[in-house]
């Protein structure tokens, strides 16, 4: 996430520690609503020592993580309810884009007449992998990590990277296990797409 504070912006500032601060808190198990009051806050902090000649080190400490736990800790953590959605939200996304995947080979027949996709093993297999994966990903977050998963996913690229060799597996399964299952009408995967998105809407705005 691009910000334009002033602490980043100014060349006198630990920019280092800000960054590392800054990922944290997007990490922290507190609403998006939250995170943002709390990095401003910390922003300001900064800021003001700063004008008094201090640095990042001499407000925060030497363990900067010791500092954000103490300040996420003075407001309310997720509740179970915004977890699950928060992971429901990142499924509807993930849902949304394989879809779209799976149409882009039949669009071209838009104008001849409506298409039925066909739904493949290789299909299935690949969204079962993914499902497989991104279950797997969410309990080890629980267990060692202290966000869900999309805040996780969203502040580290090197947690974006481990979906990387699923997609492949994914794109690989769609490729050559071509065995029809079942076909869907066109219309009706569209609207599941618009339905998915509204969702993810919806579920965005009871979140943040």
């Amino acid at each position: 996430m691009k910000t334009n504070d002033p602490l980043v912006c100014s060349p006198n500032s630990d920019e280092r520690i800000f960054k590392k601060v800054t990922a944290y808190i997007r990490t922290a198990p507190i609403n998006a609503y939250h995170q943002e009051s709390i990095r401003r806050d910390i922003v300001r902090m900064l800021l003001d020592a700063q004008s008094h000649g201090q640095t990042a080190e001499d407000v925060i400490g030497a363990d900067y993580r010791a500092f954000c736990d103490s300040v996420i800790a003075e407001v309310p953590p997720l509740t179970r309810r915004e977890r699950l959605l928060i992971g429901l939200r990142g499924a509807l996304l993930t849902a949304y884009f394989l879809i779209i995947y799976w149409l882009i080979p039949v669009i071209w027949q838009l104008r001849q007449s409506w298409p039925v996709p066909p739904v493949t093993v290789g299909n299935l297999v690949g969204a079962a992998l993914v499902v497989l994966i991104m279950l797997t990903l969410s309990l080890l977050t629980r267990y060692f990590s202290r966000g869900p998963l999309t805040h996780l996913y969203n502040s580290s690229m090197k947690v974006r990277l481990l979906f990387l060799p699923w997609f492949l597996l994914y794109l690989a399964a769609s490729l050559f296990l071509r065995t029809t299952v079942f076909s869907v009408n066109f219309p009706a995967a569209v609207a599941a797409l618009v339905l998915l998105l509204l969702l993810h809407f919806w579920i965005d705005r009871q979140t943040d």
